[in-house]
């Protein structure tokens, strides 16, 4: 098959591939559904590039879902399975991502070697209302570059929102981001909405923002962030010659307290220049928004 004939403006050049595939119902929802599905890609062009023996196969019955593709191209070896339930009022499942290679430079993605391997494992529920979980883990994890291989810390990904709270929560090595929202996760999505597309029409107005004009509409909301030496901000500062020896943030923000941010680094180190304090606070009171930095240096 050559998609390009009856495709002209896209990139897919030539397919190899079959699909078969049977079941009975519509309705996914519904026990009574059922369906079978195999399927595999033998070759596919795509710009300047292929792909070739890719596999997959489905499966659904009494509501039972299960899924794999596996990849047995050198450039991207790897296989993903989900296995869930789907019901009318309730979703639960898992998701396993696991990757033996995948070659960006191969794959013409990057203009320097660069390859990755890796194993994401994730979680999820929902009742499809207002009570919903996600957990995910990223471990296992490698980057190739030419000269160098990194292991990067293993990401923990955790979220739970129910019909008054969402909590969400980053960890990565002593790197840890916690967030809590007092509303469900539609309110509290609404609200950041509605607070983002009122930002922008503020800035395309006068270029300044009036917080005062927003606050009414601010949800309740906190989020910590504490980090020592042993997470990817400090590698990543690493690479610059900086170093610090820890970083705390604590931020809020509601209609009744506005906005409220609290945070401090210590022994900021550049070169030969060391910082040994950094603190800045900002608040938001009847004249507007306030704030104070103080710097020492020892």
């Amino acid at each position: 098959l050559e998609p390009v004939h009856f495709m002209p403006d896209d990139s897919i050049m030539c397919l190899n591939a079959f699909v078969r595939a049977k079941g009975r119902g519509t309705d996914i929802y519904r026990a009574s559904t059922w369906a079978e599905l195999e399927g595999k890609v033998s070759d596919i062009c795509y710009g300047n590039s292929s792909v070739s023996d890719i596999s997959l196969s489905g499966n659904l019955k009494n509501n039972h879902l299960l899924a794999e593709i596996i990849s047995a191209y050198p450039l991207i070896k790897g296989r993903i399975s989900i296995d869930g339930d789907v019901k009318k009022k309730e979703v639960n499942g898992m998701l396993i991502v696991d990757v033996d290679t995948l070659d960006l430079y191969g794959l013409r993605l990057t203009e320097t070697p660069l390859a990755t391997s890796f194993q994401l494992f994730s979680e999820v529920a929902s009742d499809l209302d207002k009570a919903h979980s996600l957990d995910v883990t990223l471990g296992n994890w490698s980057l190739m570059f030419e000269k160098q291989t990194i292991q990067p810390k293993m990401l923990t990904l955790g979220f739970r929102s129910n019909a008054d709270t969402v909590r969400g929560s980053f960890h990565a090595g002593d790197l840890d981001i916690m967030m809590t929202g007092n509303a469900d996760l539609n309110t509290l999505a609404n609200k950041l909405s509605y607070l983002s597309g009122e930002l922008g029409k503020q800035l395309k107005r006068d270029s300044m923002v009036n917080i005062q004009e927003l606050r009414p509409e601010f949800p309740d909301m906190s989020i910590q962030v504490n980090a020592e030496r042993d997470n990817p901000i400090y590698n990543f500062m690493q690479e610059y010659n900086m170093f610090f020896e820890t970083l705390d943030l604590n931020a809020t923000i509601s209609p009744e307290e506005g906005l409220n941010v609290n945070g401090t680094l210590l022994s900021l180190v550049k070169d030969t220049l060391k910082i040994d304090t950094i603190r800045l606070n900002i608040w938001q009171d009847t004249l507007g928004l306030q704030y104070e930095a103080d710097v020492a240096k020892n």
